[in-house]
């Protein structure tokens, strides 16, 4: 390239002969393009001012003469609204759905698809993050007025997801990127409506604790009833047995001193018919038998005195 330089310089008429030297040098310069891990890139043409359908991921690669990379980030990127001194612009303000003005704090990132780059590029150019921020800005805001003060307040990780969802619908078909995350920051209602919402939340914090209490005091109530009503069951069941046992005992009992009346019965029959049935000769018997089967110690005789 110096070489060429210097003879247009000491030979003017040399002229033509220097850029037939140089362009050979210029086309083959230009014919790679390069690409670094967190870049993405679309084969530009210098001459046709147009770009390939294809998209490039990182690495070196033989573009053509007079061609060069468009390049594009690879990585996750960031749009946020807030007091942030890199944010893309102040806290998104709306209105809710009941008239409330509404500050929301948010951020999201997005991410290019190598697939559909040429399709970014004809719809956007590259000023695609600007028209990226207004998307946004329009979305939320619009999304913001469908919500009362009250969801704003109580239902907040609802409606992030809700938020969230719908960039990540309206991005992927519209703006040809992908939305992985979405961060609801803050919300900021007038100080008057958070006071009494506050007030309102603390009264209901209370009555849930009441009715918590109250359920707990009923189980603890049914639960001592139950186990009464058990206590009591044993109680019966246990009784129940008892008596069983003492029935069946008596009945036991009676079955035997039956079974011993007759057979003594059928003894003092068989000696009655022995004494040739003479009463006073058995009861004479049945007296002595008594007395020796009596204890000694706790026996007392009286004898007559003739």
């Amino acid at each position: 390239m110096d070489n060429a330089l210097e003879c247009v310089q000491r030979n003017p008429k040399s002229v033509g002969f220097c850029c037939c030297s140089i362009l050979p040098v210029l086309a083959i310069a230009t014919a790679f393009g390069s690409l670094e891990i967190n870049q993405l890139g679309l084969n530009y043409s210098l001459i046709s001012n147009t770009v390939e359908p294809r998209g490039y991921v990182a690495g070196l690669y033989m573009l053509g003469p007079f061609h060069s990379f468009m390049k594009y980030p690879s990585t996750v990127q960031t749009i946020q609204f807030s007091e942030d001194h890199d944010s893309a612009g102040p806290p998104l303000r709306t209105r809710t759905s009941d008239g409330l003005e509404v500050t929301l704090e948010i951020s999201f990132q997005y991410q290019l698809n190598v697939s559909i780059l040429s399709d970014l590029y004809h719809k956007f150019g590259t000023e695609y993050e600007k028209i990226y921020v207004n998307m946004a800005m329009d979305l939320i805001t619009m999304m913001g007025t469908r919500y009362t003060a009250t969801s704003f307040f109580s239902d907040r990780p609802t409606i992030a997801q809700q938020m969230e969802d719908a960039l990540k619908n309206h991005f992927g078909t519209a703006a040809f990127a992908e939305v992985p995350f979405f961060q609801l920051r803050a919300v900021s209602l007038p100080q008057k409506f958070e006071d009494a919402i506050q007030i309102t939340e603390v009264q209901k914090q209370d009555i849930e604790t009441a009715h918590r209490e109250q359920k707990n005091v009923n189980v603890t109530m049914q639960t001592k009833v139950l186990q009464a009503e058990q206590h009591a069951q044993a109680i019966a069941l246990a009784a129940n047995a008892s008596a069983q046992g003492i029935l069946l005992h008596a009945e036991a009992y009676v079955a035997q001193f039956g079974i011993s009346q007759r057979l003594q019965a059928e003894s003092f029959k068989s000696l009655y018919d022995k004494l040739g049935n003479n009463e006073s000769r058995l009861l004479e018997y049945m007296l002595v038998r008594a007395m020796r089967d009596h204890p000694d110690h706790l026996s007392v005789v009286g004898m007559p005195i003739s």
